[in-house]
């Protein structure tokens, strides 16, 4: 089963004395993968190699690499545009329910490298299959949006023939 980060992580970074950084990030709402990695090995959520879940209602910041079987955001997953050369590996990456995948804005686009690697690692979705990028709708209203805003292009088109 696909596993979100344990509440008792949360709990326990909460009640932490002088971790003031991490208290004022908790209450803001956003969460940034550098840290979550270290509580996700503990309580085995999010694991290198396993199935990765964003809950609904939790904002997490991808600011380090991140290794997954599978990634699956019911949630708000925002790529960190001042870091260059992130890459997030997964077999698949589905969008979900309300969840929000967001990788630049229009008014602040990704212009440094970043890579959405998709690897061949036998994770199967029931509806999708493997190996995508996408996001699917689950019951209810809630709509999932895939959000990725790259460097403008000075040139889209190429002459083919002359």
């Amino acid at each position: 089963a696909a596993l979100g980060l344990a509440r008792a992580a949360v709990s326990r970074v909460q009640a932490e004395p002088g971790a003031d950084g991490r208290r004022m990030l908790l209450q803001t709402g956003l969460r940034r993968w550098s840290e979550q990695s270290a509580f996700a090995a503990l309580s085995g959520a999010c694991a290198t190699g396993g199935d990765c879940v964003i809950p609904a209602g939790e904002r997490w910041l991808l600011d380090a690499d991140m290794s997954v079987r599978t990634l699956t955001i019911l949630g708000e997953l925002l790529w960190d545009t001042s870091a260059d050369g992130l890459t997030l590996f997964a077999g698949y990456v589905l969008v979900s329910g309300g969840g929000l995948l967001q990788i630049g804005t229009s008014a602040s686009p990704m212009l440094l490298r970043a890579t959405v690697h998709i690897r061949a690692n036998g994770a199967t979705h029931e509806t999708l299959g493997e190996r995508f990028l996408g996001s699917h709708p689950s019951s209810g209203d809630l709509t999932p949006r895939l959000e990725i805003y790259g460097r403008p292009l000075t040139r889209t088109w190429s002459l083919l023939a002359r």
